[in-house]
């Protein structure tokens, strides 16, 4: 996590004025070379939602339930953090305002939990140890707990009613803690990475949940591992082309799909990898139309939406992804 200056008014309050906003002119987005699959050939498709967001994010928390996205906190194009929560009807572009949490935040984690959205760590300036909640249904936001140890540039998957939270940085060094929670006020330690990572790619596939590349004391990785939540074992799985951070993460199709991120030198990536989760085979596909870091992602049954995101500013773009002919 950067230090950024403290938030005084929402710098994404500009979302609750506008419904959607025309879809900014970019080169096309790269359509992911077929590749063959248990289920026939298949491609991966990332194409514009038809609609950007009202006003740019980055480092934002997205989440999906019930046909909705959530999205709260992250970084506005000033910089700072910000503490609003918003709903985005993914089909129209559709941003309504629902509220606001106690505490800006960026560079957190966050899940649906007893049907309220639920954040890990974050904070407006340094990692924190708060986790917050948020009710869609009546408004209320509250802090319902402590994470074990104040945490920034984690993430978080949730397999059947469990939630795991992975990594992160403690302002001295990466973690490798794996904890669990099903309240989001209780945590146990349940596995531990091989090394500290922060800003790793996340998602659950097939009951378990891969975590591919991300920051370690010694600089970026290019590892994909598996957690077993059963065995609550790690194992290494792969190793994408290059070493990377700040991508996105998601699953479709029995697939896992790396999308974007950070290199070394910290320049915006076009990239996209799929990893089989079976067997550990990588395959490049073709690149976004334009590089993307740190934006959210939220899937909703065969479809998952990138959204924001950093190419040296913060992004209002929207992607639609999905596997198909």
């Amino acid at each position: 996590m950067q230090s950024r200056v403290k938030v005084v008014v929402p710098v994404l309050v500009v979302l609750a004025a506008c419904s959607s906003s025309p879809q900014p002119s970019h080169p096309p987005v790269g359509v992911g070379r077929v590749s063959p699959g248990r289920h026939g050939t298949r491609k991966l498709h990332i194409r514009p939602a038809g609609y950007g967001l009202p006003a740019p994010v980055q480092r934002e928390v997205a989440v999906a339930r019930g046909g909705t996205i959530y999205l709260a906190g992250g970084l506005g194009s000033s910089g700072s953090s910000v503490d609003g929560v918003f709903a985005l009807d993914p089909a129209s572009g559709r941003v309504r305002s629902l509220g606001s949490v106690p505490v800006a935040f960026h560079d957190a984690a966050g899940a649906f939990i007893a049907g309220r959205l639920v954040i890990f760590g974050g904070g407006p300036e340094v990692g924190t140890s708060t986790v917050q909640a948020f009710d869609p249904a009546t408004g209320r936001a509250s802090v319902i707990g402590r994470l074990p140890r104040a945490l920034s540039d984690l993430s978080a998957a949730t397999v059947g009613d469990t939630t795991y939270v992975i990594g992160g940085y403690d302002g001295v060094s990466p973690r490798p803690d794996v904890y669990s929670t099903r309240d989001g006020s209780r945590f146990a330690r349940v596995a531990a990475l091989p090394s500290g990572l922060r800003y790793a790619a996340i998602a659950a596939a097939r009951g378990r949940v891969l975590v591919a590349g991300g920051i370690s004391s010694s600089g970026p990785v290019a590892a994909v591992r598996l957690f077993d939540p059963v065995t609550q074992q790690v194992t290494h799985l792969a190793q994408l082309p290059v070493p990377l951070a700040h991508a996105a993460a998601v699953a479709l199709g029995g697939m896992f799909y790396v999308i974007g991120g950070q290199d070394a030198a910290g320049r915006p990536l076009r990239s996209v990898f799929e990893v089989d989760p079976a067997t550990g085979h990588v395959r490049t596909l073709a690149p976004l139309g334009l590089p993307v870091s740190d934006a959210g992602v939220a899937t909703i049954g065969s479809t998952a939406w990138l959204i924001g995101g950093w190419r040296g500013t913060s992004t209002s773009q929207v992607l639609r992804i999905s596997v198909g002919a």
